[in-house]
């Protein structure tokens, strides 16, 4: 029998505690088994409704207005544009910083509102102000007025490339119009897919051969491509307006254009003029480079989601729009992926999970190392119970499963099973003292450890708590830390003395009605005739088979107590003979229901040390003394350049942007 500590020896039963309304809940186990069925059905629930994002929704409202001045210096940009566009902002409220910034024929006002404010509302009320500036001058271009939204990023950044730039361009342009077509993506942006036009280049000996007037031609041709309108019809009831459909809609109609000649002929377009797509002038293209290849054309594709949508989803419609049209043309486009978020969110709740189930090993083995299996298996559910109670916090909060999210419940995981280890800890001591039932030790542990566990908690959840305090988009972005490591530090005191503690009190000394005895019974016999009609066999071997079946259940039926009864001598007899033996190894009921290692020892110890500190003045001082000069060195590792201040880490980030200014007067 383990060591009883002094504590232990002398605790007595209080009869009062069966009266408390603590006793009733702990008698009831329909309260807990109801309890964990809510928090099962609602974190299921809310986890599979809350949005995955790559970063967290900050609700700032930033404004841009943008202006454009061509040929002005930075000086006259400022005077002209930037100024009068700042003095029409003055009256616009909820404004939290105002910057601009004035260069060579651009100028660009940010503005930052206050925490809270209305986006879409404060934007208005800017395009209102910034609309009645009429000092502008003439040349100056209509102010651009733009919302930042932190949301709008691109779900998914890819390349096409192909053989040549022709059929790459026709293939972009149907992966865009597939793309559309889903229901889950809002905006596609495709970069060196519209820098294409129709050029109709007149060759020169055609105008000295036909006499062609280019100035003619070129009116024919925007004649025919264009729709013309053709009138009114009025009846009685209604009016109609009529336009005549361009002639031309393709580039084959373009080439078959007839051309009227002064002469009275006609020839056509593709006769006189070299008609084909070629690359906007002026228009830069977008390519790609792979190592040891040169540069290629491509055409790049940024996917962006509905804002109803989830980030994953999105990015799994996406990759199966464009792997079904690629198979079309097998072998001749080739997609490479420059920044998938989908990707990157499932390797952040990958990480997730893998922690989560390492910690859920680690936990397991330690508490079976020192309590039992029982125990172990209690204090490991407590995990994933705390985290869909948290992710119900999290859906009726707002706070969307970014890094942030996954960052915060990975902080937490550590610290979420302290509650259900002392629970379980300070049950299993108390009843292996063998003075008290399951329930008595349940309500003796309630009344000793219900303070000391809700304060360390709360203390614990007080050091996230002004987090909340902090303002701007620095504020907005770390919110859901405190939110969620506080919910899963409050939930896991909630698991631990509301469910953790009447499962325990069940399992050390279980009861189980025969009603549930006999609904467990039947759906095991439901389950081995399902599982019997699945592996035998057909034809006329069934009737045998099903002969042969029932024989053994009645068999089984007529022996089992039999059976059992002799399992279980012998499973005494050994756990006796071990326990007359004490060099033999421990029996196997009593790693289930004790542990492995007995704690007792290092109690003691640990006991031994802390009594010889007390006791003594001395050593008290001594003590004192190491805990003042061990803080001092740790404090001096911050000025002293050991530790590092930074608010964020540096991160390995796999990809990298680059802008380049060339010289002034550079084409």
């Amino acid at each position: 029998m383990a060591i009883v500590t002094s504590y232990l020896k002398q605790l007595k039963f209080d009869p009062k505690l069966n009266n408390t309304l603590i006793a009733k809940y702990l008698r009831n186990p329909r309260l807990g088994i109801l309890l964990v069925l809510i928090a099962l059905i609602g974190g299921i629930a809310s986890f599979i409704s809350l949005p995955r994002v790559l970063n967290p929704n900050i609700n700032i409202a930033i404004v841009t207005i943008s202006t454009t001045l061509p040929g002005a210096g930075p000086d006259d940009v400022e005077s002209l544009v930037t100024v009068p566009i700042e003095q029409a902002l003055g009256n616009v409220k909820d404004i939290d910083t105002m910057t601009s910034t004035s260069q060579n024929s651009q100028s660009l006002v940010q503005i930052q509102f206050l925490s809270g404010v209305d986006a879409d509302k404060v934007t208005s009320d800017v395009q209102t102000a910034v609309q009645s500036v009429s000092n502008l001058p003439k040349d100056a271009t209509t102010p651009n007025v733009q919302k930042l939204d932190f949301q709008n990023t691109p779900v998914w950044i890819f390349t096409v490339t192909g053989h040549d730039p022709a059929s790459l361009i026709r293939f972009g342009r149907g992966l865009r119009d597939t793309l559309k077509d889903v229901t889950s993506l809002n905006t596609i942006s495709a970069d060196g897919l519209d820098n294409q036009e129709i050029q109709v280049t007149v060759k020169p000996q055609a105008i000295a051969t036909y006499g062609i007037n280019p100035q003619t031609l070129s009116q024919t041709v925007t004649a025919a491509i264009n729709s013309q309108p053709a009138g009114n019809i009025n009846t009685s009831q209604s009016s109609f307006s009529l336009t005549i459909d361009p002639t031309v809609t393709s580039l084959k109609d373009l080439r078959g254009l007839r051309i009227n000649l002064p002469s009275g002929a006609s020839v056509l377009l593709s006769d006189v003029a070299d008609i084909a797509y070629r690359p906007q002038p002026g228009v830069s293209n977008s390519y790609v480079a792979y190592p040891y290849h040169t540069a290629q054309q491509t055409v790049t594709f940024s996917v962006f989601k509905k804002s109803t949508a989830n980030v994953t989803n999105a990015d799994q419609d996406a990759h199966s729009a464009v792997s079904q049209y690629v198979a079309r043309y097998p072998g001749q486009f080739k997609i490479s992926s420059v920044e998938d978020t989908g990707d990157m969110i499932n390797k952040q709740f990958d990480d997730l999970v893998r922690d989560l189930i390492i910690t859920f090993c680690l936990v397991f083995l330690v508490i079976v190392l020192f309590l039992g299996t029982r125990q172990a298996l209690v204090a490991a559910s407590a995990i994933p119970m705390t985290f869909l109670i948290t992710f119900i916090v999290m859906n009726s909060t707002g706070i969307d499963l970014s890094f942030i999210a996954f960052f915060s419940l990975l902080l937490s995981l550590g610290l979420l099973v302290d509650d259900t280890i002392v629970i379980i800890s300070a049950l299993s001591a108390y009843y292996r003292t063998d003075k008290f039932t399951p329930m008595e030790a349940g309500l003796l542990v309630w009344r000793d450890f219900k303070t000391a566990v809700s304060t360390t908690t709360l203390t614990t959840v007080w050091a996230f708590v002004p987090l909340l305090l902090a303002t701007g988009i620095i504020g907005e972005f770390i919110k859901p830390i405190p939110i969620v490591v506080s919910a899963s530090l409050l939930t896991s005191f909630i698991v631990a003395m509301f469910i953790t503690l009447p499962i325990v009190i069940i399992i050390l000394k279980p009861h189980v009605p025969y009603r549930v005895t006999f609904l467990l019974r039947s759906l095991i016999l439901l389950a081995v005739i399902a599982l019997f009609f699945a592996i035998a066999p057909k034809g006329i071997y069934l009737i045998p088979a099903i002969l042969l079946f029932v024989i053994n259940i009645f068999v089984y039926f007529q022996v089992r107590n039999q059976l059992f009864a002799r399992i279980k001598e012998r499973f005494f007899k050994r756990s006796r003979s071990n326990q007359i033996k004490p060099g033999r190894h421990i029996n196997f009921r009593q790693y289930f229901d004790r542990g492995i290692i007995n704690f007792d020892i290092i109690s003691d110890k640990y006991r031994y040390i802390i009594t010889a500190i007390l006791s003594s003045k001395t050593n008290r001082r001594k003590t004192l003394a190491m805990v003042i000069i061990f803080s001092f060195f740790s404090y001096l590792l911050l000025p002293l350049g050991f530790v590092l201040n930074e608010f964020f880490p540096a991160s390995a980030d796999p990809s990298m942007q680059l802008q380049l200014e060339f010289p002034a007067g550079t084409n």
